[in-house]
């Protein structure tokens, strides 16, 4: 099931407090999906899986590869995420409209990232859940 929404940005009216919150959001949903990908990766590495499955070790090892990549750039977004709140914390002592374009232009770049990355992971789980249900065993 592949989403089809494309990111919008409304940053442009926000306050400080507004563009934190956003933030703050889009770390709390990264976090969360860490764990799920954590979880997905047991669940690929017990041994629970019908017999005679063809190329399940191969196909499970990709699976495998593409959740450590997906982790890595889970990984760094945060660090990108968190030092933008960081930034934006410390915005107070600048008060120029050029200071306030550009953080918001940089808010709209790392919420696009964001987005696109979520999207591409719900895509990814969906296909991932399907066949995981197709292998495993079922007692």
């Amino acid at each position: 099931m592949e989403a089809n929404i494309e990111y919008i940005s409304f940053n442009n009216d926000k306050n400080i407090d507004e563009l934190l919150y956003n933030i703050d959001l889009y770390k709390i949903r990264l976090k969360e999906l860490r764990d799920e990908l954590r979880f997905c990766k047991f669940l690929i590495e017990t041994n629970n899986f019908k017999p005679k499955v063809i190329n399940l070790f191969e196909t499970l090892m990709v699976y495998d590869k593409k959740i450590d990549l997906y982790i890595d750039t889970l990984e760094s977004l945060l660090v990108d995420l968190i030092s933008h709140y960081n930034d934006i914390s410390n915005k107070i002592e600048c008060d120029d409209l050029d200071c306030d374009v550009f953080f918001t232009k940089k808010q709209d770049k790392l919420e696009q990232r964001a987005f696109d990355f979520l999207t591409e992971i719900s895509n990814f789980k969906s296909q991932l859940f399907q066949y995981l249900q197709s292998t495993i065993k079922h007692t």
